[in-house]
């Protein structure tokens, strides 16, 4: 809902912040500017590690760093301004443009951008860390094991990263969900504008004024549907993530399951059906964050399989102490080469860019510190199934 975001990433060579990505009303001056990365304001962003906005700066003793900092905000025509941090390194900034709607942008939309920073470095961290191994690969395959060694020990940074890795994959898509309300809520706007605008005019019969009472109100009714799409949407990607709860809870799996979908939906797709066949499961305790990226990256692997054709068959079955759940595609399957590998770290039967063949490799790893088991069913030509059975309660130290 703003006019424009951007995303500076810091060039470590030339020592400069530069526009690498931006979407919106930008004009030249902003999406060619380049800031070294020891001005004024690169330093209060490190120092400070918050979002900034002008009016920051406004209390500030020094002119000319406070017309340094101002001058950034006028050249990009920035309302606010996110570090984009990891560890004590500045990685880049966000840079978000004025609301559309003239408001200002509040304090669960600042803490939405730290949040999305957050994983944003993360992510580029992890890029940068698998480019790394790329290049290593290529010069020797000792050097790969030691750095693979190494990747495995820091096995919580890398859940986190893909994690963000496979978000980041469905950023289009809930953003074009977001799109589609939003728009339609702008759309209706102005037809109110205009049934106002008549209403008001002077000499309109009673039965004029009537159907444009009407009018007006289907269409707050129907903008009213809209907003509260956006709402649920963000609501489900907020829980999905669970970022800030760290502690076991007691969820319900279809719930978890159906929050997924939500997410997911952008990319099924028409040509992919989705059939739930839930049964009555007990409640299971667990880091619902954690289990939520192995439905996603399951759903995922399985719309990958599909290529926008298919159906995803989803069931849950109460097990003596605990549940089992069941994710099938009706796609092309897996040889025995490829079945008995499919949980090991980097392999991977996508094309180079599309997979770091890690996503079930963490799957995998989050059901067994959860006391469960997840194995696959496969043959070629027959589809694939993944089966997971969780017990009720997750061991405490193995889950974290």
């Amino acid at each position: 809902g703003v006019e424009g975001a951007m995303v500076l990433l810091l060039d470590d060579k030339e020592e400069v912040l530069r526009p690498e990505a931006s979407r919106g009303g930008w004009d030249e001056e902003a999406t060619s500017a380049t800031f070294r990365s020891d001005h004024p304001l690169c330093r209060q962003l490190w120092m400070r590690r918050t979002s900034l906005a002008r009016g920051d700066f406004d209390e500030e003793g020094d002119p000319e760093i406070r017309e340094a900092c101002r001058d950034v905000f006028d050249t990009l025509d920035a309302e606010l301004l996110v570090p984009m941090l990891f560890g004590f390194d500045l990685l880049g900034v966000i840079s978000v443009g004025r609301k559309l709607s003239g408001d200002r942008l509040g304090v669960d939309e600042r803490q939405l951008l730290r949040t999305l920073s957050n994983q944003s470095s993360i992510a580029i961290e992890n890029a940068r860390a698998y480019d790394e191994i790329a290049k290593l690969n290529e010069t020797l395959e000792g050097r790969v094991e030691g750095r693979t060694r190494e990747l495995r020990d820091t096995q919580a940074q890398l859940v986190q990263s893909e994690k963000m890795r496979s978000l980041g994959q469905l950023v289009a898509g809930v953003a074009h969900e977001l799109n589609n309300p939003i728009g339609f809520v702008h759309a209706n706007l102005q037809l109110l504008d205009e049934y106002v605008e008549k209403l008001m005019r002077p000499g309109l019969d009673p039965e004029s004024r009537e159907r444009v009472r009407d009018a007006i109100g289907k269409l707050l009714n129907r903008s009213r549907e809209g907003t509260e799409r956006v709402k649920q949407i963000v609501e489900d990607l907020r829980t999905f993530s669970r970022t800030d709860q760290a502690e076991l809870q007691e969820v319900c799996v279809n719930d978890e399951i159906d929050r997924t979908l939500v997410l997911v939906e952008p990319r099924l797709k028409d040509g992919i059906q989705v059939v739930r066949e839930y049964g009555q499961v007990s409640p299971v305790r667990c880091f619902a964050g954690q289990l939520n990226q192995v439905f996603m990256n399951l759903l995922m692997n399985a719309c990958d399989a599909l290529e926008g054709k298919g159906q995803v068959m989803i069931r849950t079955r109460p097990l003596e102490d605990g549940v089992r759940v069941e994710i099938e595609d009706d796609g092309p399957g897996m040889t025995p080469e490829v079945k008995t590998r499919i949980f090991d770290p980097f392999f991977t039967t996508k094309d180079v860019g599309k997979g770091t063949g890690l996503g079930l490799s963490i799957s995998h790893g989050i059901v067994e510190r959860h006391g469960g088991s997840m194995w696959v069913e496969s043959e070629p030509n027959r589809g694939t199934t993944f089966v997971i059975e969780l017990p009720r309660q997750a061991p405490l130290e193995e889950a974290q």
